[in-house]
């Protein structure tokens, strides 16, 4: 049972994903990281579905990204600041392609 409220959901979907706190966003990156080369349903699958281009995903592959999924949020972040939401990378998560509700 939620102790949450409607008005305190709401804020939290409208948190920015960089303002986490850091034992989700950890868990967050850490699971996402996690390649899955058969569904691919990890960093590299959110990233196209945020639009960026297969040599952006290739990019962050690098031996010297060190974590490709903070990389990738820093990224959205950046360049879509009223976008990159908690509440739409939950509803990013929870796309048939990408299904990642374990996140």
């Amino acid at each position: 049972m939620s102790v949450l409220g409607p008005t305190d959901r709401r804020f939290r979907l409208s948190t920015s994903v960089l303002d986490i706190p850091d034992s989700v966003y950890r868990t967050v990156c850490r699971r996402l990281n996690s390649k899955d080369e058969i569904f691919l349903n990890d960093y590299r699958m959110l990233c196209k579905n945020l639009g960026y281009s297969d040599t952006v995903a290739c990019g962050l592959e690098q031996p010297t990204t060190a974590n490709p999924t903070v990389e990738l949020l820093w990224m959205w972040s950046a360049r879509d600041t009223n976008k990159a939401m908690v509440g739409k990378l939950i509803n990013l998560l929870k796309e048939e392609d990408l299904n990642r509700m374990d996140v």
